[in-house]
């Protein structure tokens, strides 16, 4: 029941919408290409265009990083390792900000840059496969090796104890020897909170991780006004949404769309600005898990 495009340009298009399920022993990588022919009363067929759609069972790469102070150099000089996993056909996108040298990179692990000064930093990683995105900011602490008149930081490593990293303070006359037996210049790392594992063109507001061991998901506060606390954890590595819906069933926000990193707490602050006072519900869901909470805004 289209009107004609010569009276009503934009209401003469239409859209079909369809699922396909790939065949299981589809490898990743392969490329489909389709195209449709539609007939209207009895005239020629019209083809469309030719799609081209390349499946893969995880398109999403992972955004994860790790850091450390350069080993060898005692200035503010740090070494970036990515440690996501992406197995091909990655872009690697970092930025380390103004203050440093380079301020960004498209390697994959970016060694030897240089920070201007002291204190806490924000490094974003962006992984593009294929067309897909994800996003992870880590802040981190750019700290001076020197800790007294001819003496640095160690991270160390006790002999027969390689899992309890010490962090001490030493002679520069006997740093050749420590990093003989493989301690590092500068004190051991600590965690901090990440903003991880967005996809582009996602909420990303708020968005931290923890380590934890179990499938939960909850809502703090609620009711709530303004500004809520969504918290989930999926044990196994998995492609997980997060929808909020009104009672009618229908998709008012999107606040996660993409793969989560196992055993790993994430947690998103969502805004209701726009939305009206009342019920929503909250829908987590994944491959093996998914749960929903009764949302009341109250304005």
């Amino acid at each position: 029941m289209l009107p004609d495009s010569a009276s009503d340009p934009e209401g003469s298009k239409g859209q079909i919408i369809f699922a396909v399920k790939a065949n299981s022993n589809t490898p990743d990588g392969t490329i489909v290409f389709n195209r449709a022919g539609i007939y209207f009363d009895y005239n020629e067929v019209v083809f469309t265009n030719t799609t081209h759609n390349m499946l893969f069972g995880e398109p999403y790469p992972v955004a994860a990083f790790d850091y450390k102070h350069s080993c060898n150099n005692t200035g503010l000089v740090y070494d970036f390792i990515y440690s996501g996993g992406v197995p091909d056909g990655a872009i690697f996108e970092w930025n380390f900000g103004a203050d440093a040298v380079p301020s960004s990179s498209t390697q994959e692990n970016p060694f030897g840059v240089i920070f201007s000064g002291t204190g806490t930093r924000e490094i974003t990683l962006t992984v593009t496969r294929y067309g897909c995105s994800t996003t992870i900011t880590k802040i981190i602490d750019i700290v001076d090796v020197k800790c007294g008149n001819n003496k640095v930081l160690v991270c160390h490593i006790p002999p027969g104890n390689p899992g309890n990293p010490q962090t001490i303070c030493i002679a520069e006359n006997a740093l050749p020897a420590h990093l003989a037996h493989g301690d590092c210049l500068g004190p051991c790392q600590t965690n901090h909170k990440n903003k991880s594992a967005v996809p582009e063109n996602e909420n990303k507001e708020m968005f931290t991780k923890h380590d934890i061991t179990q499938n939960t998901f909850e809502v703090f506060p609620n009711p709530f006004t303004e500004k809520a606390n969504f918290s989930f954890t999926i044990q196994k590595t998995n492609f997980a949404t997060i929808e909020i819906a009104n009672s009618l069933g229908q998709t008012v926000a999107t606040l996660y769309n993409g793969f989560t990193a196992s055993d790993e707490t994430y947690t998103i602050e969502f805004d209701s600005k726009g939305l009206n006072a009342g019920v929503y519900y909250c829908i987590l869901r994944s491959a093996d898990f998914s749960e929903f909470h009764k949302l009341v805004i109250i304005k």
